[in-house]
């Protein structure tokens, strides 16, 4: 990368921290809990570092009840809908799809959730549950409210299967986040996988966070990475 190039990535990610923070105030003061989760949040906690890598957006978890009140306080801000949705449609967006981008001229793309996964897909988070085991991860100074470690590997997992791993980097998230997974964590996660439908998913993650990566899994994890099906998927 030349010099002008990573003076420009190193400006992107100062706005993107600038603006993690920006819009969890402007969340806040309208009532409105929420979760960062990926990008720089990601980034902090499995490397260190929030400004590691150039990504593409923010994202954010409301509640669906929330979701007005949270368009409205970013949209005083500036940021607005990247897709107009038909009132007659909106219902049915809703139901079967999970976010909805923001933009802002200049300034980061947001990713504001009601749910993690659309409906088609088989996990089924729970995410009042999510919620419930969030913690904070440092970010620039500042705690920053995220899922818990073992609701981490979950979403990861479910993102690289929506996306079909093409991001190089996202087998190494799961493998990165393995290895700061504990015993118990390893056992929530094999229960709640399980429980919301994502033992598959979780299953392909593994496989390839240690095809690539040579990632071991902890505990109670260690028999999923033998699923030969998933491993046939992960090749």
């Amino acid at each position: 990368m030349t010099v002008p190039a990573r003076r420009a990535a190193a400006a992107r990610a100062l706005v993107r921290v600038h603006d993690l923070h920006l819009v969890l105030d402007r969340l806040s003061s309208a009532g409105v809990p929420a979760l960062a989760f990926k990008g720089p949040v990601l980034d902090a906690d499995l490397r260190g570092d929030p400004f590691v890598r150039d990504s593409a957006d923010l994202d954010f978890l409301v509640r669906g009840d929330d979701l007005g009140r949270a368009l409205s306080a970013l949209g005083a801000e500036g940021w607005s809908p990247a897709l107009q949705v038909h009132r007659r449609a909106r219902a049915s967006f809703l139901r079967c799809c999970c976010e909805i981008p923001l933009v802002r001229p200049g300034r980061s793309v947001l990713d504001l959730h009601w749910d993690l996964a659309p409906a088609y897909f088989s996990w089924r988070p729970d995410l009042e549950a999510f919620r419930s085991r969030a913690r904070t991860v440092e970010v620039a100074g500042r705690p920053i409210p995220t899922f818990s470690r073992a609701d981490a590997l979950l979403h990861l997992c479910a993102h690289g299967c929506l996306s079909d791993w093409t991001g190089a980097v996202w087998a190494e998230d799961v493998a990165l986040a393995l290895r700061s997974l504990g015993d118990l964590d390893a056992i929530l996660v094999l229960a709640e996988a399980r429980r919301t439908g994502g033992a598959r998913m979780l299953a392909v993650g593994l496989a390839l966070a240690r095809l690539r990566h040579g990632a071991s899994a902890p505990g109670a994890l260690a028999g999923l990475v033998e699923d030969g099906a998933a491993e046939a998927l992960a090749r």
